[in-house]
This record gives C-alpha cells, structure tokens and sequence, in this order.
C-alpha cells in the first residue's frame, strides 16, 4: 500500500510539472492605437462585426516568419498573445466604433476573416508586422455590398516579440482606419 501512495505521488507531481507556465512566459495585448487627430469620418450606419480567422491562428502563439524565402511560421517560445488574434483585433475595432458617429437605423454587417497576423523578418533581421483580412459589407437585408482584402504592415523597432508586438499594433491600427474608410464608401 505505502509503494502505491508513492507512486501515485510522484504520477501527480510529474503531471503538474507538464501543466506548469514557462517561468519566463510573456501575454501581450495589442497596445492602444495613437490618437487620431480629430479625423471626421460621415456618420457609417450601425454595424454588426463578425470576426473569423485562419485555423492556424485559433491559438494564442506568437507567430513569425524568417524570409520569404523560406514560409515556414515559427512561434516565439515564452511571448504569447493574451487571447486569439482576431479576439484582440475585434476588441480594438469596437473600441475604434465607438469613437465614431453611426446612423440610426438597422445593422449592417460588416464580416471580417484574419488571414495573417505575423511578425516577418527580412535577411538583414530588420522586421515589420503584417496584418490582412478579408472584408465582406452586407446591407441590413443582407445583400452583399462590398468585399475586398485589405492588409496593412508596419516596421518593428526591435527583432524580437516585443518589437513584434509594436508593430502588429501600429499595423492593426492602420488596417482598422482603413478597413473603416473601406465601409464609408461602400455605404454610400
């Protein structure tokens, strides 16, 4: 019996090991977007925001790319997101939504699907953040209205997550304003 306690023990404390964060391990958030300097955008009708992304983005791995010449995505090994790239995308669009004027009415919805969320790295180790989705705008009875890609990229100060980080945020930002621009002139 004392051999079983003892064995149960160790199968309990071997399997908490497995369980166990790195001790190094960093979440990261996308960072505010700077202010927009009292950009007027005509009033867009209400939207209803449906966020999907690529299967290989359902995690919360930080993911970035070596060269062109070799695709293969990599993760950084203790920098995490916080929660799922488009989880953060679509909070930083409702966010942005509300600081701008809508039009009574009905909903529109506005489907947006991430594509690619990822840090690329160029030969020389200089690196920017790259972001593209694809938009689909349909009218409150559901007509398709517009569709397009839209991507957008930004240099990171840094070669490492943290300057990635940087930089899929002033991406993502960019790719919001423009995404929002996309929607005034399809509306009109």
């Amino acid at each position: 019996m004392n051999r079983l306690f003892w064995l149960g023990l160790l199968a309990c404390v071997g399997l908490s090991a497995c369980t166990t964060p790195a001790v190094n391990e960093s979440r990261y958030r996308l960072l505010p977007p700077a202010a927009t300097a009292g950009t007027l955008r005509p009033a867009l009708p209400a939207l209803t925001v449906q966020m999907d992304q690529a299967a290989w983005l359902n995690g919360s791995a930080m993911h970035y790319q070596l060269s062109s010449s070799a695709p293969a995505l990599l993760r950084y090994r203790d920098s995490l997101w916080a929660d799922r790239p488009a989880a953060l995308l679509h909070t930083q669009l409702r966010q942005r939504l509300a600081d701008i004027p809508l039009r009574p009415g009905p909903a529109w919805t506005l489907r947006l699907t991430l594509e690619q969320f990822e840090q690329q790295f160029a030969a020389d180790l200089s690196s920017q953040g790259v972001v593209r989705w694809y938009a689909e705008l349909r009218d409150e009875h559901g007509q398709l209205r517009a569709r397009r890609g839209l991507s957008a990229s930004a240099p990171a100060a840094s070669a490492n997550a943290e300057g990635g980080v940087r930089a899929l945020s002033q991406a993502s930002a960019q790719l919001i304003d423009d995404t929002l621009a996309w929607v005034a002139l399809a509306v009109r």
